[in-house]
């Protein structure tokens, strides 16, 4: 029989430390205005059957205040790691290191951060993450899923069946929730539609000339 997975994706709020190059190896915590750009969007969205989260505190933190559901932390969640540049404040890479910062930016896929991971690397974490959270799904189950921008993009382009590279054209801001519904009727392939993208809690709209990265 078939059946429906919905699946809430939400980006952690703001986050202490200002504008960085904020993944794996940055721990930073959120603001007061981040918990309640989270505490906002979920007001309405709930409740779940599963509460998945990245180990970094940005996300953990606040799906460890969540009750009611059960809580899996999953290492391979957690953002994309930049390596030396892991941290740095943007303002200062761009000075001291630009050509090479645009240049990955501009393509991922053939450039690696120095001592960074490599953008195929991360896409396998992230996309084996989603098979697996997608794999033995109870009927009607609703999940929660608190994450980082470079992964929830990775998840959502990867489940609507675009390239890897196509994430990166996805805007996500702090605090937003997007839903993905997934179809399941085995044997046929399971499909997945999205029936909504990066909804803001209202009057907590994400402020100008923050990072878009962690």
């Amino acid at each position: 029989m078939a059946s429906e997975l919905r699946i809430d994706l939400l980006r952690h709020g703001e986050v202490a430390g200002g504008r960085k190059l904020r993944g794996a190896r940055t721990d930073d915590p959120l603001t007061e205005r981040g918990w309640r750009q989270l505490q906002q969007a979920t007001g309405q969205s709930g409740p779940w059957d599963r509460v998945v989260s990245s180990p970094l505190v940005r996300c953990r933190a606040f799906a460890e205040s969540l009750t009611g559901a059960d809580l899996r932390v999953d290492p391979r969640l957690s953002e994309y790691d930049f390596g030396d540049w892991d941290g740095c404040p943007l303002d200062a890479l761009w000075a001291e290191q630009g050509d090479a910062l645009a240049a990955f930016l501009s393509d991922p896929g053939l450039v690696t951060p120095p001592n960074g991971e490599a953008a195929s690397e991360f896409c396998t974490r992230v996309r084996a993450a989603w098979d697996d959270l997608v794999g033995s799904p109870d009927a009607g189950e609703h999940i929660l899923v608190i994450g980082h921008g470079g992964v929830l993009r990775q998840w959502l382009a990867g489940a609507l069946g675009a390239p890897m590279a196509a994430h990166a054209s996805i805007e996500w801001p702090h605090g937003a929730l997007s839903r993905l519904r997934v179809y399941l009727d085995p044997p046929h392939p399971r499909s997945v539609s999205l029936a909504f993208h990066a909804r803001v809690a209202e009057g907590l709209e994400p402020r100008m000339n923050t990072d878009e990265h962690g």
